[in-house]
């Protein structure tokens, strides 16, 4: 049914809501009472005003972590859910930074462990053995290219498990896993992007490659920061809390590296006990 310029319909033609004269808006769903026909002009105007409020609530949680760090979290997880935006949405853009920023300057950085190892396999007179160490290096290539893009994408995949350790370590305290989770996905998403604008460009520089200064930077950075963003969400200022805060910060990252490398070396020598050839 066709409506003139300027006069609402009867219901919504959202919803089918009952609307009176003076409507503007549909009070169920929100919707405008009156829908002209589209225009490539309200397309353009909805795709702008949509990245725009993105936009500016995605940088005001920048800004929040950055300054704030943990209070963020313990506000959000009390109540004030308007006033950042919503964790998870902030957690997927930061992955999708993140993999940009690789790609975009793994073209630029030489693989690690590029050299060719073939000519040195193939001397090896046993065919069963030279068969076990070729396989050995295909494995090790595998694992660095993977790595080499998509190591802190595998690490922020791995937030839920990392997680349910660290309410373990705090499961006497006020919040459940889901409210841990949730200043997980800042910290993670943050530290990510700290990756994405500081830490991948250094990779251009060859000396600080070669002796991994990036690297280093990136996991004091995210000890730091976990420990200073625990220490504002869990909000207990007295001596041993703030040690444990950076204690389990510290434990966190350690344990993933050693996990991920202790990973990485049974897919190489073996794969993974023969699960993958």
């Amino acid at each position: 049914m066709s409506h003139h310029a300027g006069e609402n319909p009867a219901s919504c033609v959202n919803c089918a809501h009952a609307l009176e004269a003076s409507y503007q808006f549909c009070p169920a769903c929100g919707q405008k009472s009156y829908m002209h026909r589209l225009t490539l002009h309200d397309i353009l105007h909805d795709a702008v005003h949509y990245f725009v409020h993105v936009d500016r609530g995605f940088l005001q949680l920048l800004k929040s972590l950055a300054t704030q760090t943990g209070v963020v979290a313990r506000e959000y997880v009390s109540g004030k859910r308007r006033k950042y935006f919503p964790p998870l949405n902030f957690f997927l853009v930061a992955a999708a930074v993140y993999v940009f920023a690789q790609s975009m300057y793994a073209h630029h950085t030489p693989a690690a462990g590029a050299e060719d190892w073939r000519p040195s396999v193939l001397r090896i007179p046993d065919p069963v053995t030279r068969q076990y160490v070729s396989r050995i290096y295909e494995r090790k290539d595998l694992i660095t290219k993977v790595t080499s893009k998509y190591s802190n994408v595998i690490y922020m995949i791995a937030t839920p498990f990392l997680t349910l350790i660290i309410w373990l370590f705090y499961s006497r305290g006020r919040y459940n896993y889901t409210e841990h989770l949730i200043a997980s996905l800042y910290i993670t998403g943050f530290c990510a992007l700290f990756y994405a604008a500081v830490v991948a460009p250094l990779s251009l520089v060859p000396w600080l490659e070669k002796y991994k200064v990036g690297l280093t930077l990136y996991f004091l950075f995210e000890i730091c920061y976990r420990a200073v963003f625990y220490n504002r969400f869990i909000n207990e200022p007295t001596t041993g809390a703030i040690l444990k805060n950076w204690l389990i910060a510290l434990f966190i990252v350690a344990f993933w590296a050693v996990f991920s490398v202790g990973i990485f070396y049974l897919y190489i020598r073996d794969g993974l006990f023969g699960l993958f050839h």
